[in-house]
């Protein structure tokens, strides 16, 4: 059996490590790791929530309100 992941499973634990971050207030951080999530699964509308969230929580409204505007489209 291979020992590698593929983008989607890379991606899963990403967003799992993500969400430690963000319980952690380490917002900074949880934004750089759901950058990481995005570029490995970038049409996967929870990935895309959680970083509108995060963008908004770290007062980056106009970012976080294009990302959400994806969410829709």
């Amino acid at each position: 059996p291979s020992s590698s992941l593929d983008s989607k499973d890379k991606a899963f634990f990403l967003n799992q490590y993500q969400r430690l971050l963000h319980g952690q207030g380490k917002l900074e951080e949880a934004l750089s790791m759901q950058k990481q999530v995005l570029a490995l699964s970038p049409d996967d509308q929870a990935y895309n929530y959680n970083i509108a969230l995060i963008y908004d929580e770290l007062g980056k409204h106009e970012d976080a309100y294009s990302t959400s505007k994806k969410l829709y489209h």
